[in-house]
């Protein structure tokens, strides 16, 4: 019986890239553990970033390292996950976007409201977000 089941999981899981699982299942994307450590090395996300990790790649739960940085309250993180175009409005499994937990969070909060670099850089992909949001409402209107 066993055998059975465990032959299927292989079957299902054939082709599919272990690193986009969660910690709760194998292990999550080098960037999101990088992000998640208890020691954050912001040398080695660079590093992962300028090498081409995806830095909107998700875990199993559907955060992706930015969700992960704003929920640690990681400022350096976020700064550096925003300057290589870390997406602020990919949605989770829960339906929260990074921007809607950085809501949660005084000390992003702060960030996005006050310093001017990345106040600039969240309204550039808010307003972009809407447009998407628009264009795809319309795009199912016609057809």
């Amino acid at each position: 019986m066993w055998k059975k089941k465990l032959k299927r999981i292989i079957r299902t899981l054939k082709g599919i890239s272990i690193g986009k699982f969660s910690d709760t299942l194998f292990f999550e994307c080098e960037l999101y553990k990088a992000i998640s450590s208890n020691v954050c090395d912001l040398g080695r996300i660079r590093s992962l970033l300028e090498n081409g990790a995806d830095p909107d790649e998700r875990s199993s739960n559907g955060n992706t390292s930015l969700h992960k940085a704003v929920l640690l309250e990681n400022i350096a993180a976020i700064k550096l996950l925003l300057a290589y175009n870390a997406n602020l409005f990919i949605k989770n499994k829960k339906g929260k976007t990074p921007y809607d937990l950085s809501q949660e969070k005084t000390l992003v909060k702060d960030l996005f409201a006050n310093d001017k670099k990345i106040h600039r850089k969240v309204e550039v992909q808010a307003l972009s977000h809407k447009y998407e949001r628009r264009k795809a409402k319309s795009c199912k209107t016609y057809s």
